[in-house]
């Protein structure tokens, strides 16, 4: 009678072993996975496919979130595919993620702060654009406008 809550015990033990071992073996295949994906994104990166890239390096992240760099990549591969805003989110999660004084917060913050002066650029380039628009449609209104006075004195003269 003893021997069964012995052997229960030892059945348990085993178990409990065997699902420790199986959660450290799915850890292992997800990094594999990750590492695999990686190698897969700087290969499009390095052929100009970067929204492929960055989906992934998202993949390789989601199975492996540790692994900043993964992160990083892909906000790095958003910047490249001209897609900014997605890249800046990105750059400020890496930041948010990794601490302010690692290799990748630095180079994140150097893009972040490239993007946001570009950003400025291309908003005072729009802004002058509008400006010199308007001018052109006051000078066109001005020129609508004096020919339909011209148009109106010379009917008045006939």
């Amino acid at each position: 009678m003893r021997a069964l809550p012995t052997l229960l015990v030892v059945v348990i033990t085993i178990c409990s072993a065997n699902i420790a071992h199986t959660r450290q073996n799915a850890g292992a295949s997800e990094k594999r996975r990750a590492v695999a994906s990686s190698v897969l994104a700087k290969s499009a990166y390095k052929n100009a496919h970067y929204v492929e890239a960055s989906r992934l390096y998202r993949q390789a992240y989601k199975l492996d979130p540790k692994t900043l760099g993964y992160l990083y990549s892909a906000a790095r591969s958003e910047h490249r595919a001209g897609n900014f805003d997605e890249a800046r989110r990105m750059y400020e999660r890496v930041l948010s993620q990794g601490g302010e004084d690692t290799p990748f917060a630095r180079k994140a913050r150097t893009y972040l702060l490239q993007l946001k002066s570009a950003k400025t650029v291309r908003m005072a380039a729009q802004l002058k654009m509008s400006e010199r628009a308007r001018r052109q449609a006051e000078t066109r209104l001005a020129a609508e406008r004096r020919d339909r006075v011209a148009k109106q004195k010379k009917q008045q003269n006939q």
